[in-house]
């Protein structure tokens, strides 16, 4: 059967693969997520971060091998209470190292996001996207913040990135 990667569909993760079986007659079966996926990953902070003016790592995923053409879907959680002074606050993930080069969008090679919180607000952001792998090699993908104004403290396990390796002929 001709498996190539498309859109997650369904809430329930499930991929479609239209394709031809062995005897060369079409079908339309469904694939589990099983199916396609060759790796994942997944990291908390054990302990407390303080995420400072510059980019403050706050937890990395350990090595995945990858190839070109894959898929990474990742999604990572991010929770914490700023300081005595509002600012902006951004996340992001992004490869940390690795030899692997991987983009998102046309030309990015980082998902983030951005907001401006107020003084001593508790906040939680959630962030999601998929990275292509245009060069084989490892990856290590982290999830990192900045905050403007006053700092942000992380609690231990209030900093999450998983990760979902995907690949598919064709």
């Amino acid at each position: 059967m001709d498996i190539r990667l498309g859109a997650v569909q369904e809430a329930d993760v499930t991929m479609s693969a239209t394709g031809h079986d062995h005897s060369g007659a079409a079908d339309g079966s469904t694939l589990g997520l099983d199916a396609l996926q060759v790796d994942e990953q997944s990291a908390e902070n054990a302990g407390a971060v303080t995420v400072l003016v510059g980019t403050t790592e706050v937890i990395a995923l350990p090595s995945m091998n990858v190839l070109a053409g894959d898929r990474i879907l990742v999604n990572a959680l991010f929770a914490g209470t700023k300081g005595v002074t509002a600012g902006d606050v951004s996340i992001a993930i992004q490869q940390l190292s690795g030899t692997a080069t991987i983009q998102s969008f046309n030309d990015k090679n980082y998902i983030a996001i951005s907001e401006d919180i107020a003084a001593n607000k508790i906040m939680e952001n959630h962030i999601s996207g998929m990275f292509k792998v245009t060069v084989s090699g490892t990856s290590v993908l982290r999830l990192w913040a900045a905050s403007a104004g006053s700092n942000v403290a992380v609690l231990a396990g209030d900093g999450q990135i998983h990760a979902l390796v995907l690949r598919g002929t064709g």
